[in-house]
C-alpha cells in the first residue's frame, strides 16, 4: 500500500509493506534533510581531548535534530497508516546491528514502512 504526503515543498512517498515475519514493525525515513534545524558538523578532530569533545558534542546535537526531523515526517505519514502502530521508538540500529540503517521500531508486528522524500 503506497500513499503520498506533502510537507512544505517536499513530497514523500509512504509505502507500507507486510513484512511476512513476526518481527517488530520498522520505519525508515529518507529525504528529510531540509527539515533538520542544525547544520551537519564537519568531519574533523584536531587530535586533542578538547577538540574531540567539541566534535562529539556537535555531532550529538546534530543527530538529535536529525532524529527529530525524521520523527516529524513519520508522525505525518502515520496519519495514513492502515493500522494503529502505537508508539514508534527511534533506534540508530533499527535495520542492522552496525548502525548503517537508523529508523524507528514499533511493538506492532508485521510491517515495514518506507518514507522517501523528493522535491
Amino acid at each position: 500500500m503506497s500513499n503520498t504526503i506533502t510537507i512544505g515543498a517536499t513530497r514523500f512517498t509512504v509505502e507500507f509493506r507486510a513484512s511476512g515475519t513476526s518481527h517488530k514493525s520498522k520505519a525508515y525515513v529518507w529525504g528529510h534533510e531540509g527539515f533538520v534545524k542544525e547544520k551537519q558538523p564537519a568531519y574533523r578532530d584536531d587530535g586533542t581531548p578538547e577538540g574531540k569533545a567539541a566534535s562529539d558534542k556537535a555531532w550529538k546535537i546534530y543527530r538529535k535534530a536529525n532524529a527529530a526531523a525524521k520523527r516529524m515526517v513519520l508522525d505525518v505519514a502515520m496519519q495514513r497508516a492502515p493500522t494503529d502502530f502505537g508508539k514508534w521508538v527511534y533506534s540508530a540500529k533499527a535495520g542492522c546491528g552496525c548502525g548503517c540503517s537508523p529508523g524507528f521500531t514499533s511493538a506492532t508486528r508485521g510491517y515495514d514502512v518506507f518514507i522517501t522524500g523528493a522535491k
